[in-house]
């Protein structure tokens, strides 16, 4: 086992890292409030490390988002809490768990037993067996419908053997068709009603392994036309917000995920002092019988809301402002496709508005996210990218942009505040490539509401919007360059010629520069073409072409007239610069490329030339015919002394 644990020297303050789902809301609010509980006034900062994995996905969308969990180093964590139950992707929880252990790094994880790290559990069983149990005894319930989670998970399988075992007690079968696996979400509910009422009578009741699906079972019910509870009961499990606040409320089982945070995170600090922490730590869950199952319930119960840490508190965020925060991330970027006006828009719009965001917050984006070869690219874990702070605040304040890694970079916020902080950070991931991520450091209730998910659709959109513009950009110059080049030789073509070439030329007359004025011409071209080919032809003219870029400097313009007559243009140093030692350069590079290619035919050329100050088109053009006729008489030269 590696033991040796790197530390950020200038750290002062405990790092703590939560790997959980953005998914689970309620729950990664109320449990991350328990946990900076204890955090905030022990001298810790919290990373919270958030993903979107979908269980049972396979797609590229979840190998991005397992690949962000694989971002952080993890020996650079004082200790390390998993919200395990959370995560959706097995190879997520492996790949965690190796890292702690191998970095032997504190650390407690949520809900599933992980042998060698101890554990904080809720006590499944004995809240839906007592559930169950107030179904068959007050309520009469004989034939139950069991909508389960998915089948291999830990806890729907425990909330099941309750079912079951409170069934036997009371002499109640419920047979194995009678149990549907859904996913925890609402998406399957439909189909699986639908398909065990075309072939079963109502039940008397759907028990349900979670609230998301009972609210759903509820609402398919009312569709199919049943009433709840009168026709037939629901039930639900961990008695979140939207259960107590649906009408009427869901009978649920309670969890109390906030005491579940501050548990787990005492017993870390127990891990990290050094001291004996118990294998397993098991708290209790309440059954709360509400509305769905016909019981008016404790209206205390049913109306108090579970004690809440000053970090969590629901409903905070008015929608409104939400919403329109979210469309100024589109609207501000609309039309931009460079990263200094990006930077520019964005920062503007979270230094005026940074309610969500909070204080400190930063958007990095992957630093080839500019480039021509990064869309289309998946985030691979096995390279350390580099990152881009396109974006970023530092106690509300804008900071300039600066290129980080993930690795070391993940730290420097907290470094910076002398309080101890909150900071989550997110994937952004859309259209098969990873973009980059976020960091937010706002009040941890909004990810009761799935305002993290939502935060980073809507930056995947702007995100997406600038690559759309980026492409634009780009086939708008390739347009540009296409119309201006000669698509044999790569040079300028004649409109090139006109529009790029003139205007350099008189901007230099206007400075007071000299140019030279250059007009070269193929010998012989006709009987290259007869004798070997139009394509021997078009051969000549290519390495004409390349002779000329590759012999005259850099700052020379090379345009194609047409056919076999090319014009060049460029600075001097005066009116007496010896372009003859240009020439002498582009002859010798002509006969080097045609011995490297081994041509059956010799390529010469004819030049001519004036070097002009010029002020106008006009005296461009004139010129132009004072380099043509000194082009003609070389060629007249050429010609009488060829064989």
């Amino acid at each position: 086992m590696d033991t040796n644990k790197s530390t950020t020297s200038t750290y002062s303050k405990k790092k703590i890292a939560v790997f959980g789902s953005g998914w689970s809301g309620e729950y990664l609010a109320e449990l991350t409030s328990g946990i900076l509980d204890y955090t905030l006034i022990n001298n810790s900062d919290v990373f919270s490390f958030v993903n979107f994995s979908i269980a049972g996905n396979t797609t590229d969308y979840n190998v991005a988002q397992k690949s962000f969990f694989m971002l952080p180093d993890i020996s650079e964590f004082d200790g390390i809490i998993l919200l395990s139950n959370s995560i959706n992707q097995k190879e997520e929880l492996d790949y965690l768990v190796s890292e702690i252990k191998r970095y032997s790094i504190p650390a407690i994880s949520i809900e599933i037993d992980i042998p060698g790290i101890p554990t904080v559990v809720t006590d499944n069983y004995s809240g839906m067996f007592s559930l169950c149990e107030h179904l068959i005894v007050e309520h009469r319930v004989a034939n139950i419908v069991y909508v389960s989670g998915p089948k291999a998970h830990s806890e729907s399988q425990t909330r099941l053997e309750a079912l079951s075992d409170a069934a036997s007690k009371y002499n109640i079968t419920v047979p194995e068709e009678n149990i549907l696996y859904g996913n925890w979400g609402n998406d399957t509910i439909p189909g699986l009603i639908d398909g065990w009422l075309a072939n079963h009578p109502l039940p008397d009741a759907f028990i349900c392994a979670n609230d998301i699906m009972a609210i759903a079972v509820c609402d398919r019910m009312r569709l199919l036309g049943y009433e709840v509870p009168e026709e037939v009961i629901v039930t639900g499990y961990d008695f979140i917000r939207l259960a107590r606040n649906y009408e009427p409320p869901i009978s649920s089982v309670n969890h109390e995920w906030h005491q579940m945070g501050q548990v787990a995170v005492t017993s870390l600090f127990d891990l990290m002092d050094g001291k004996n922490v118990p294998e397993r730590t098991i708290l209790n869950t309440t059954f709360v019988p509400c509305g769905t199952c016909g019981c008016s319930g404790d209206s205390r119960t049913v109306k108090a809301k579970q004690h809440m840490s000053p970090h969590y508190r629901p409903n905070q965020i008015d929608p409104i402002v939400v919403d329109s925060h979210f469309r100024h991330f589109i609207s501000s970027t609309r039309k931009l496709s460079e990263k200094e006006g990006i930077h520019n828009s964005f920062s503007y719009l979270f230094e005026q508005d940074h309610t969500i965001e909070g204080n400190d917050f930063a958007l990095y984006l992957r630093d080839d996210f500019f480039t021509e070869d990064s869309i289309g690219h998946m985030l691979d874990s096995k390279q350390n990218y580099h990152y881009d702070a396109i974006c970023s605040l530092h106690d509300g304040k804008v900071q300039p942009v600066k290129t980080i890694d993930f690795k070391t970079g993940v730290f420097e916020s907290g470094s910076k505040n002398e309080k101890p902080g909150f900071y989550v950070f997110i994937p952004l991931y859309g259209s098969d490539a990873s973009y980059g991520f976020a960091m937010l450091s706002g009040p941890i209730n909004i990810a009761s509401d799935n305002q993290y998910y939502i935060w980073s659709v809507h930056m995947v959109q702007t995100l997406e919007q600038i690559i759309n513009n980026i492409t634009i950009d780009r086939l708008y110059s390739q347009m540009e360059k296409l119309s201006v080049t000669d698509p044999l030789t790569g040079v300028y073509n004649r409109a090139g010629c006109e529009s790029i070439s003139y205007p350099l030329l008189i901007e230099s007359g206007k400075n007071n520069k000299y140019c030279v004025v250059m007009l070269i011409d193929m010998d012989r071209m006709k009987l290259i073409n007869d004798k070997f080919g139009h394509a021997s032809g078009d051969k000549a003219v290519i390495i004409l072409a390349s002779s000329l870029k590759k012999a005259l400097p850099q700052d020379f313009l090379v345009s194609r007239f047409g056919g076999d007559e090319f014009f060049v243009a460029g600075p001097v140093e005066d009116k007496d610069a010896d372009i003859e030692a240009f020439i002498s350069a582009v002859n010798k590079e002509i006969n080097r490329e045609t011995t490297d290619n081994n041509l059956e035919f010799t390529i010469s050329a004819s030049f001519g030339y004036t070097v002009i100050c010029p002020s106008s088109v006009s005296e461009i053009e004139h010129a132009i015919v004072e380099a043509d006729n000194a082009m003609y008489k070389n060629k007249h030269e050429h010609h009488k002394n060829m064989p």
